[in-house]
């Protein structure tokens, strides 16, 4: 984030210099770090690293950011109980909902695109001491209650079965693996591989579907027609779902054990992820959709917003929660999402409008504060401005965020 930025300037004075020779420098031109996701994580913590003053600003949506654990306050959603084990790295969440969300779609009989969901994968669980419940029905719902208990909100529950049809959990789990292990796709950690599987089993890739790959794949399988393979399926290696009725059960524990049992080389990797909230007195605006299925907002931007209150210097920090949103707003466009969610992305944009306004006309940034949305319902009619309410200067007082620097209260 910071090179791009240094880049940046080193493009505009190249090729857009002033005709009176004036270049353009961090002290004459206004720069606002942003990102959604991954890229949200990368402009906090390019903020907090900014030594050279490069950046005004910054503006992010649903950052993938793990704040230091402060164990000194709690988060609480309305009435609910408060949440003292809170910012939890992606990888320790992502490894658990990988583990049992695939039964716990089960408990979710009306959730579209629920092809994933796994009686198999409930019945290894309680043969393997992880569920107690007897019969499917009642381990789905323990299997749900498992994931909740983890700090992680109940409004994915609509979400996850859809992403587990998707290979989401499974291959964000696979690829951070790779990353912290510091491993090449040549170790097969965990046993897992890739590699293209037209009827389950691993063949060539076809010369068009390599031909693609780079302009189409985004690095996490299934992409480009490569998939993730379970080299340890009975009669050899094949699709890593499809390979046994438990889902590859073995593998996904294997995950989930690199995450509770970490080598050393895995915790300096989740070390050094971690993110301080010193952000050097710069505006900071976080958006983030209350119903986000993949960044838990419990372990990533609430506790990120908290720790940032508790730094010297932390400047204008704002974090707006959006109920009825998501991390990713493709969902939207398919039925039975369409009903219930609105498009987070419209908030990212108001985040960049109230962060230019504030740093060119010093308005002041809005409170922190919950946007309560209005879903379109049945039939999913022409989104309109009443389903989307702005982030309001004048927030009403039960729409509040409030940290008192022992409890971040999030309004229902």
């Amino acid at each position: 984030m910071l090179d791009s930025i240094e880049v940046a300037f080193a493009i505009l004075n190249s090729h857009h210099a002033g005709s009176n020779g004036r270049r353009h420098t961090p002290d004459n031109t206004v720069v606002i770090a942003s990102g959604v996701s991954n890229g949200g994580g990368a402009a906090l913590r390019a903020a907090e690293m900014d030594r050279s003053g490069l950046i005004d600003g910054i503006a992010v949506s649903e950052p993938n950011v793990t704040p230091v654990f402060d164990p000194s306050f709690t988060i609480r959603q309305g009435g609910q109980p408060p949440l003292s084990l809170h910012s939890r790295p992606l990888f320790d969440t992502i490894t658990l909902v990988n583990l049992y969300a695939s039964c716990a779609a089960l408990a979710v009989p009306d959730a579209p695109m629920s092809a994933g969901a796994s009686a198999g994968r409930c019945e290894g669980l309680s043969r393997n001491g992880l569920l107690k419940s007897a019969g499917v029905p009642a381990q789905a719902a323990e299997a749900q209650a498992v994931i909740e208990s983890y700090g992680i909100l109940a409004d994915q529950n609509y979400l996850q079965p859809a992403y587990g049809t998707l290979f989401v959990p499974q291959s964000i789990a696979v690829t951070y693996a790779n990353a912290y292990a510091r491993a090449g796709v040549e170790r097969n950690l965990c046993d897992y591989s890739f590699a293209y599987a037209g009827k389950g089993v691993p063949a060539p890739l076809p010369p068009d579907a390599a031909a693609d790959l780079f302009a189409t794949g985004n690095g996490i399988p299934p992409t480009g027609r490569v998939v993730l393979i379970n080299n340890n399926a009975p009669g050899g290696p094949r699709e890593d779902r499809s390979s046994t009725p438990d889902q590859n059960l073995p593998g996904a524990l294997c995950l989930r054990e690199l995450a509770t049992r970490p080598s050393a080389v895995f915790r300096d990797s989740l070390d050094a992820i971690r993110a301080t909230g010193a952000l050097r007195g710069k505006p900071v605006v976080i958006v983030n959709g209350r119903a986000d299925g993949i960044i838990p907002p419990n372990h990533a931007s609430r506790p990120y917003y908290a720790v940032a209150q508790k730094k010297a210097g932390a400047g204008n920090v704002r974090y707006y929660e959006v109920t009825n949103a998501t991390h990713l707003d493709a969902f939207n466009a398919f039925p039975g999402f369409d009903a219930r969610y609105v498009p987070l992305h419209h908030y990212y944009f108001q985040a960049l409008d109230l962060m230019w306004d504030h740093l060119v006309n010093g308005a002041p940034l809005p409170p922190a504060q919950v946007v309560h949305t209005v879903p379109r319902g049945p039939r999913a009619p022409a989104i309109r401005p009443a389903n989307l309410p702005p982030i309001r200067q004048d927030a009403a007082e039960a729409s509040l965020v409030r940290f008192t620097g022992m409890e971040l209260t999030i309004p229902e």
